[in-house]
């Protein structure tokens, strides 16, 4: 998998093809390490009932790594999601 954005390409943290099924991925992927959303979870909610990738260690710490990076650098951004509109696109999460 390549990322075609020169500019961007950095943002991002490949799921190398030997480590996709491992990582619970049906297909070559990425994760973008330069956004985080913050969302209020409260007991209205279990997180339990979504489907869950689990990942293992190593991609773990590299995405860890990225997303250091990129805030060192400036270029990481932290977004709100509201509890309502979480519930509202996740319907099995909510009690």
């Amino acid at each position: 998998m390549r990322i075609k954005d020169e500019k961007t390409k950095h943002h991002y943290e490949i799921i190398k093809a030997d480590e996709i099924a491992d990582n619970g991925f049906a297909q070559p992927s990425f994760i973008d390490c330069s956004k985080m959303y913050l969302i209020p979870i409260d007991d209205t909610v279990d997180l339990n009932r979504l489907s869950h990738r689990s990942i293992t260690n190593d991609l773990k710490n590299r995405i860890d790594k990225r997303i250091d990076m990129l805030k060192c650098i400036g270029e990481h951004s932290v977004y709100s999601i509201l509890l309502d509109d979480f519930k509202r696109w996740n319907l099995k999460a909510k009690k």
